[in-house]
């Protein structure tokens, strides 16, 4: 992982051309890695609060507005001491940095 090259690839964002807002994250963890969608787990049972309280009338809305991506484009593994996910190290998230540069170019987002 030093290296920025995981073991296994599974690649996760979504969103549609023509979403007004372009959200992203640190990385996908274990939940996201199974569902293929961003933020299914613990940390989008909490991103659905701070948008029902940003206003949008449901997660569903906020999803159909926006484009979500990550800085790391697959789930980095849990931490050595097994009590959370590693933080994307530098070399990874330089590795899929192309990825997020060409979305933003295609998309031109008006909210970042």
């Amino acid at each position: 992982m030093e290296q920025g090259i995981i073991p296994e690839a599974n690649p996760t964002f979504e969103g549609r051309w023509g979403a007004p807002f372009f959200m992203v994250g640190q990385a996908p963890g274990p939940a996201e890695k199974a569902t293929r969608r961003p933020f299914s787990g613990r940390a989008g049972k909490e991103l659905d609060r701070w948008m029902l309280r940003a206003g949008f009338r449901d997660p569903e809305e906020f999803r159909r507005l926006t484009y979500i991506a990550a800085l790391m484009r697959c789930f980095p593994g849990r931490n050595p001491k097994n009590t959370g996910d590693l933080r994307p190290p530098p070399a990874a998230v330089a590795n899929c940095a192309h990825w997020l540069d060409a979305e933003l170019r295609l998309l031109k987002p008006k909210v970042l």
